[in-house]
């Protein structure tokens, strides 16, 4: 089972769960928490993933937060002028080899083949300097569809790499779609 698979899968069982059977937050310091944690700046206690597991209120003022701390750092990209499109224009190539993304400015997206066949990829995304500092929080790089290729938190050298995990490859995907840099 792919991992789109299995995360709707978990996301139809959780979307089942009884609130009233489920662990109480702890208020405003679990929200600070959360915070921190949205932010990359601490670690969340047992007991508070424990709440975010059994508790639909708690998982869905968690994912709120998400997206306001996304809606934040997008905004900052914004008024810092990073565009977050990506573009691939390139006629397609018989053969498997590495692709190379440049068309935007702040970020590179680099598809290395680890098979002849084009079946195992690598992805590999390097962000500008003028971008790194405003990444720091994490990024995802997402298609058309809403499919995440890449996601995690660049290291001190602006780059973030991953093995591909959808079906099919990247370069079907690349004609059909457009990319995009999100927030974490």
């Amino acid at each position: 089972m792919n991992r789109n698979k299995q995360v709707k899968l978990l996301a139809a069982v959780l979307a089942m769960q009884d609130e009233a059977a489920a662990p109480v937050a702890a208020g405003a310091s679990a929200e600070t928490r959360w915070r921190e944690a949205l932010a990359r700046k601490g670690v969340l206690p047992e007991e508070e993933r424990r709440v975010l597991l059994h508790s639909p209120s708690a998982r869905r003022q968690f994912y709120f937060m998400a997206d306001v701390a996304r809606a934040e750092a997008y905004a900052r990209w914004k008024r810092a002028g990073i565009e977050t499109a990506l573009r691939y224009r390139a006629a397609a190539s018989p053969t498997v080899e590495p692709l190379k993304i440049e068309s935007n400015p702040h970020f590179t997206l680099v598809l290395f083949p680890l098979d002849a066949e084009g079946k195992t990829w690598n992805l590999f995304l390097k962000l500008s300097p003028t971008f790194r500092p405003l990444a720091s929080d994490g990024i995802r790089l997402v298609d058309e569809e809403g499919e995440v290729w890449l996601a995690g938190q660049p290291d001190s050298d602006g780059e973030l790499s991953g093995d591909w995990r959808l079906e099919g490859s990247p370069l079907d995907r690349l004609h059909q779609r457009q990319l995009q840099i999100q927030p974490g």
